[in-house]
């Protein structure tokens, strides 16, 4: 939930690859489950003519990118590179553009004589432009989206105020049922708890952490955001990883090797993630449920492989800390 400079920082390099940030006009794109790491994908094409890409659905970040084939320094992430100046619909952004002031906490570099650039972090670096962009919806059908702004832009409030998403099987590449929906026709199910948007991060309110029916002695005011950014708990899908504060931490994994301890041994694979030897579907049979309780009586209830990514004949907790807040 919180990201930290150890686990969080390494899954930021992973899938800075690409990256997602939501897009108005109601559309229902399919999702792919990259079956190395545990992220899910948005597959859709950019430009004119359409070159297909997959990007991370990512609501940790603002941003909305893509490799470009003019880039020296980047991944080839699926085989098909981008190359804007073969794109018809490609349009970059003066620094008089109103777009071009309007990435709010963004690092962006104004050029009065130039094109509107932006650099963030040395993870992603580039123009800021105009592109159409192509989905393929759930039902077989397209939805074309002309003009959409991309690079250091959030388009939540100007195409749209509404997105839904449903994963279910996270670690089943073939599972079919994964879905986005963008745009204002988002369908909204569930249980609802207060949700608060501070520079383009989802915020929500915890109160507690339940594995089974053993509450964590967890102060709940560990989990408010305060005016000192990082804090609070906002949603991330663009992390498989639940990063929890120290305090919080210390009290979950405490309470699960606990549990694991007497019947599993313990593994150290280099990282600072609570590994066992064993294969979760054999040896995890009948291991409590993780509860995270939110503000207004809405649960988020996770199953073993929520909880638990298989790797080889070890399996990983997938609760890190927090080093940077008690």
């Amino acid at each position: 939930m919180n990201s930290s400079p150890v686990d969080c920082n390494e899954r930021n390099r992973i899938s800075s690859v690409s990256r997602f940030a939501t897009l108005g006009s109601y559309v229902q794109p399919s999702l792919v489950l990259n079956s190395v790491n545990p992220l899910l994908f948005v597959k859709f094409s950019i430009g004119n003519p359409p070159i297909p890409q997959h990007v991370v659905m990512d609501t940790g970040s603002t941003f909305l990118w893509v490799e470009d084939s003019q880039c020296n320094h980047c991944l080839n992430v699926n085989g098909s590179r981008y190359n804007h100046m073969k794109s018809t619909t490609y349009n970059k952004l003066s620094c008089q553009d109103p777009y071009c002031n309007d990435v709010s906490g963004q690092v962006v570099y104004n050029n009065s004589s130039g094109p509107c650039s932006y650099s963030v972090r040395s993870s992603s670096t580039g123009i800021v432009a105009k592109e159409q962009l192509t989905f393929t919806t759930s039902d077989d059908g397209t939805a074309i989206v002309p003009d959409v702004v991309f690079g250091a832009s959030s388009l939540v409030a100007k195409l749209g105020s509404k997105f839904s998403y449903c994963i279910g099987s996270i670690t089943d590449p073939n599972y079919e049922y994964n879905s986005l929906s963008l745009g204002d026709g988002a369908s909204i199910q569930g249980d609802p708890t207060p949700m608060e948007i501070v520079e383009g991060a989802y915020f929500l309110s915890l109160e507690g952490i339940m594995i089974g029916t053993t509450k964590l002695a967890i102060d709940s005011s560990v989990f408010k955001r305060t005016t000192k950014f990082p804090t609070g708990v906002a949603i991330d899908t663009g992390t498989a990883l639940t990063c929890l504060t120290t305090n919080a931490y210390v009290a979950f994994k405490d309470e699960v090797t606990k549990l694991l301890d007497p019947l599993l041994t313990q593994i150290d694979d280099g990282t600072s993630r609570l590994c066992y030897k064993g294969i979760i579907d054999r040896d995890l049979i009948g291991f409590l449920v993780v509860t995270f309780q939110f503000a207004g009586g809405a649960d988020l209830v996770l199953d073993i492989e929520s909880m638990f990514l298989q790797n080889s004949d070890v399996f990983c907790m997938q609760v890190v800390n927090n080093p940077t807040h008690p």
